[in-house]
């Protein structure tokens, strides 16, 4: 028997993750999107957010890919916030 409980679970995220997550603040219909009705599972909100960024996703991905396709979308959606705001 263990004594993890949740309360002393640590989950360690990736800066990545944490990059992306930070990003998304910058992109208010893109978040309108990411909603309980239409993201299911975290998977879901990934693939919104690749959707958006026009980035394909098929397969499974490891640890490893999924990081390389966060820092991905964070510069796709850095593109696409100056776009919007006129800086090139």
């Amino acid at each position: 028997m263990s004594n993890v409980t949740s309360d002393s679970l640590i989950v360690m995220v990736p800066p990545e993750l944490e990059e992306l997550q930070q990003e998304l603040q910058n992109h208010p219909d893109l978040l309108a999107q990411l909603n309980p009705s239409s993201c299911k599972t975290f998977a879901d909100g990934i693939a919104i957010i690749a959707a958006h960024c026009d980035v394909a996703m098929d397969g499974e991905y490891s640890v490893n890919d999924m990081r390389i396709l966060f820092g991905v979308l964070v510069r796709k959606l850095q593109d696409k916030r100056s776009i919007i705001i006129g800086i090139h």
